[in-house]
């Protein structure tokens, strides 16, 4: 459904039992070190049975708009988990690299970086997060100092997301 388009005239032609409301919730910031702590993302697994329609959608941890193509190395990386608060909301975490000039380090140090920020919470909080597979898999790139690129850190954060909302819905 585009802005434009009549949100209620088309529940209303379509039928509620057909319609799956889509809504980018991701607090996307400018650059990678410009994310901090914590943002709410989502009552969406709790409420979508009331509003009639079968299901409900997101854009996980991705921004809304397709990421540029090309461009230089990252000043910053960030990794973007999702959690449940005490509500049964949806939060993202944020745990960005220390190192965010474009021009030190490289995106396989960075990331190591923003995973021992990731290793700090869950020693500090170790119910914080779902223990996903891919928050598994982020540990072991630390504990075994293995290089990584962005693509995979991505990759990670959507498994980690897909989980975390799979846990709530009893998947």
């Amino acid at each position: 459904m585009t802005e434009s388009a009549d949100r209620v005239a088309l529940v209303a032609a379509l039928g509620a039992s057909r319609v799956i409301e889509i809504n980018n919730r991701f607090p996307s910031q400018r650059i990678n070190a410009d994310y901090s702590g914590t943002e709410w993302f989502s009552r969406d697994h709790l409420d979508f049975a009331a509003t009639g329609y079968p299901g409900f959608s997101d854009y996980t941890v991705l921004e809304g708009k397709p990421a540029k193509k090309g461009g230089g190395a990252p000043g910053a990386v960030a990794i973007h988990l999702a959690f449940q608060a005490t509500d049964n909301s949806l939060w993202i975490e944020h745990f960005v690299s220390d190192e965010t000039d474009q021009n030190v380090g490289n995106v396989a140090s960075k990331l190591l970086e923003s995973i021992t920020h990731v290793a700090r919470v869950i020693n500090d909080d170790p119910d914080k997060f779902d223990l996903s597979p891919a928050l598994e898999a982020y540990l072991h790139l630390l504990t075994n100092s293995l290089s990584s690129s962005l693509g995979n850190n991505k990759k990670l954060e959507i498994k980690h997301h897909l989980f975390a909302v799979g846990q709530r819905l009893g998947l």
